[in-house]
């Protein structure tokens, strides 16, 4: 494959129908790259997959960057995945990404149960040092989310995602990136709901989320002046899927 290539990180896809929930959630958007420029090469052989990428990462067009998922099929309800991301230490901000110099390590776990689909996956996130980007010090970040599916009836179910992330730290000391958008060394919880109808193409549902902040900067949290650490949302999506 060449072109434009989706991310071999995480569970949550760009387009909304491809995922449990209407909006993604914080870990997509601060901590994984979505969408790059390169070429990838994929091998499967019985219960394994492998995926090789090579290319600009973050959409950075700063080419460089080095992508791997092993994929293994436990049994017929289980399977398990490794990726990592490897981009250039200098690779630029740009406007897809604050932060594109960082390198992921990600671990994904699938589980299907009758009428239960579970995905829990981990995210670890390193921004390493650069002069030339005035990153004087390393910044970390961690962040892990549970997404779950329950299909009660043919037209009906429920999904539902929890969500913990941090970033920012280094050494008990506050790094200069600001990882996750609220600041260095920020704190996020959040949880959604997502009950759904669908009746052949026809389908209708709703978000309902709460986003929970900690050790967020004084003007970067919610609210109109932005100090607030909580935020109540809601979405509602219908269409036809084909």
């Amino acid at each position: 494959q060449a072109g434009l290539l989706p991310s071999l990180t995480g569970e949550e896809g760009t387009f909304t129908y491809t995922n449990f929930n209407i909006q993604r959630g914080v870990i997509w958007a601060d901590l994984e790259n979505d969408v790059s420029r390169g070429a990838q090469l994929n091998y499967q052989h019985g219960r394994w997959a492998v995926a090789l990428q090579y290319g600009d990462g973050f959409f950075s067009r700063d080419f460089g960057a080095a992508s791997a998922m092993v994929q293994y099929q436990v049994d017929a309800a289980d399977s398990a995945a490794l990726v990592a991301l490897w981009p250039n230490r200098s690779t630029p901000p740009n406007p897809s990404a604050s932060i594109a110099n960082a390198r992921l390590l990600n671990l994904l776990w699938t589980r299907h149960d009758g009428r239960w689909t579970w995905e829990p996956y981990l995210v670890l996130f390193h921004s390493p040092s650069s002069r030339i980007l005035g990153y004087s010090h390393p910044a970390n970040a961690a962040g892990a989310a549970i997404l779950a599916d329950y299909r009660w009836s043919r037209h009906w179910s429920l999904g539902a995602r929890g969500e913990f992330a941090a970033g920012g730290m280094i050494d008990g000391a506050t790094a200069h990136q600001n990882v996750l958008g609220f600041g260095p060394g920020a704190r996020v919880f959040t949880f959604t709901l997502t009950p759904t109808w669908q009746d052949r193409g026809l389908f209708a549902r709703a978000d309902l989320s709460w986003v929970e902040l900690a050790q967020f900067t004084p003007e970067l949290g919610f609210g109109a002046q932005g100090r607030d650490g909580g935020q109540f949302g809601a979405a509602m999506e219908a269409g036809v899927a084909f």
